[in-house]
């Protein structure tokens, strides 16, 4: 696969986060993903396989990757 990927634009939204009375900060992040129409399934497979390296990242909560409905090579990553 070739690394034509381009991040776009990528948001950092900081929260503060109260679990049993102690304060904890949240970073959200979202990446917007724009990958070559022809290479989708190659990104989809990669992405499997990063993910199980993204998951055990200090400070892992969760991630989510959904595919744009109005560009089929368009992707939005969301990180908490």
């Amino acid at each position: 696969m070739r690394t034509d990927e381009r991040l776009h634009l990528t948001l950092s939204t900081f929260f503060d986060i109260f679990i049993l009375g102690k304060k904890v900060v949240m970073i959200l992040e979202v990446a917007i993903l724009d990958v070559e129409p022809t290479q989708t399934s190659e990104f989809e497979q990669a992405f499997l396989q990063a993910q199980k390296i993204i998951s055990k990242l200090p400070g892992y909560i969760g991630h989510e990757l959904k595919r744009c409905l109005e560009n089929s090579s368009r992707y939005i990553l969301r990180f908490d």
